[in-house]
């Protein structure tokens, strides 16, 4: 492809290309399409005499967050100006790629907390376990479906200072509840650690299984500015009928439907990183 000094690229030069076209060269995928990997992570690796200042890294996160972002992004080339499309759209959401320039030591890995609905339970779940989110999407007979409202976290064992633990809890298929919940707040992971002990395993209990993943917590309803993305939680309350489900949206108008549909609020309860 060739461009001229207008700036304006001459489409018609392109050469489409499909997956059958590199498989007719390369040969059959491996592994096959369902075990394929999903998500990727890029990097951008920046070397200077000096530490660099806030300006100059905005600058080169701007590209890291075009990387992995989820919805179809203003591009211009020359001059050229439309719309392109990110990893998530290009590839219709199957796949997520994660890019994000950090500090120095101590910024932490960033991981993808992913959410699925099951429309036969009506209820919500999340993950940061890529292989837990790839089984749920590869294997739509499981009942649960993708939403896309994912948000970003860091690493249990890789966090800042200021990251919280979040801890998360499986009630049971039987007696229940059927659900899982997570929690930030210490003090909550702690009593039902302790409701945990003093329940038999015979009656509904909510039953410790990991540090999931870390992240900030509001402080007096606000959320810090290096983890700016407030994270609502909102609970279906019914416990009297064995199936508590919660649900987590960084999107507010999400959390004010939930609301409007019968949901209780429970305010913002964790801050998810940019």
């Amino acid at each position: 492809m060739t461009q001229n000094c207008l700036g304006v690229a001459n489409y018609a030069q392109f050469n489409k290309v499909t997956i059958n076209d590199v498989i007719a060269v390369a040969g059959p995928r491996s592994p096959a399409y369902p075990a394929a990997q999903r998500d990727f992570k890029v990097a951008v690796i920046v070397l200077s005499d000096a530490k660099i200042t806030p300006e100059a890294m905005a600058y080169y996160d701007y590209f890291a967050q075009r990387a992995d972002a989820r919805a179809p992004l203003s591009a211009h080339q020359g001059f050229l100006f439309g719309a392109a499309n990110p990893f998530f759209v290009a590839t219709g959401g199957a796949g997520t790629m994660s890019a994000r320039l950090r500090d120095g030591a101590g910024a932490g890995t960033f991981v993808t907390v992913f959410e699925f609905y099951a429309p036969s339970l009506d209820h919500y779940f999340r993950t940061a376990n890529v292989e837990e989110a790839n089984a749920l999407k590869n294997n739509p007979a499981l009942g649960w479906q993708a939403t896309g409202g994912d948000f970003m976290a860091y690493a249990r064992n890789d966090h800042p200072g200021t990251a919280q633990p979040v801890c998360r809890f499986y009630g049971s298929l039987s007696p229940g509840p059927n659900s899982h919940f997570y929690t930030a707040d210490a003090a909550e992971c702690a009593q039902l650690h302790q409701l945990q002990a003093t329940t038999p395993a015979s009656q509904p209990r909510w039953n410790y299984e990991e540090i999931a993943f870390a992240i900030d917590v509001p402080a007096g309803g606000n959320c810090p500015a290096a983890a700016p993305v407030a994270v609502w939680r909102a609970y279906n309350d019914r416990a009297l009928m064995n199936d508590s489900n919660h649900r987590y949206t960084t999107v507010q108008s999400v959390y004010q439907q939930m609301l409007a549909a019968g949901w209780k609020g429970e305010g913002i309860t964790m801050c998810a990183p940019t």
